[in-house]
């Protein structure tokens, strides 16, 4: 109607006072702190940065923060992050020149990135795909954000199991 209205996050205050009520609540397995993967999450809107960070904090995941894609590189640079989730359409620096330059970079090609659009179109697929991303997800589809990020875990740790020397016994 024209007004603005607050919205309390419920999800939010309950994981503040108690961070295993979810876990407890639903049976999902609980993810260590400890052992959270760590996502850089690039966005240059800090409203939807801040709302994607609570998903992702939600489920389990540490969260780097960047405004663009150079200021991502520069955290990719000075810290480890298990995954990249970038929007793909920002001003100057954006997610398709972050995922080819990942996707080129030695150090971190096989770092997994997903691009997060709004909308998602399929014409846009090769592109996205041309420029490295991983999973291409709707900037709204926090499930599917969040299925694709377990996908890739798993996948990263298969690759990192056959990779691992064989113990000798």
């Amino acid at each position: 109607g024209g007004r603005v209205t607050d919205l309390v996050d419920l999800q939010a205050v309950i994981a503040d006072a108690d961070p295993e009520w979810f876990e407890q609540a639903t049976g999902a397995p609980r993810l260590a702190r400890e052992a959270a993967r760590r996502v850089l999450l690039v966005e240059d809107s800090p409203f939807f940065r801040g709302l994607l960070r609570g998903h992702l904090e939600m489920a389990g995941y540490q969260v780097v923060e960047a405004a663009d894609g150079l200021e991502a590189l520069e955290k990719l640079d000075a810290e480890r992050v298990d995954v990249v989730v970038t929007y793909l359409e920002m001003p100057g620096f954006d997610g398709y020149g972050l995922a080819r330059l990942i996707h080129q970079d030695e150090r971190l090609a096989g770092l997994p990135v997903v691009g997060i659009a709004a909308p998602v179109r399929d014409e846009d697929r090769p592109r996205q795909q041309a420029a490295g991303s991983a999973e291409v997800q709707g900037k709204f589809d926090r499930q599917g954000m969040l299925a694709a990020l377990a996908r890739l875990a798993g996948a990263v740790e298969a690759a990192q199991g056959e990779a691992a020397p064989a113990e000798e016994t």
